[in-house]
């Protein structure tokens, strides 16, 4: 069972990086084309992004490294 939820962090918390990047990505293009007169500064938009993905996503990657399994033999 351990194991098992070993790998569902990992893959949780590789899926919000990818998430991260990504829609940094889509944020700067939009940024740049449609949204050029903007109030809000681009660096507002990647805190948010990183608070709401890439914070998350090191933590499930941290707790499941850290995460030790009790094997019974």
């Amino acid at each position: 069972m351990c194991m098992i939820a070993k790998k569902v962090l990992k893959i949780i918390g590789w899926i919000l990086l990818i998430a991260f990047v990504s829609f940094c990505i889509y944020d700067g293009y939009m940024y740049h084309t449609a949204y050029k007169y903007g109030s809000a500064p681009f660096y507002l938009f990647i805190m948010v992004r990183f608070l709401s993905f890439a914070l998350p996503g090191i933590l499930c990657l941290v707790i499941s490294h850290f995460l030790k399994c009790n094997r019974r033999n």
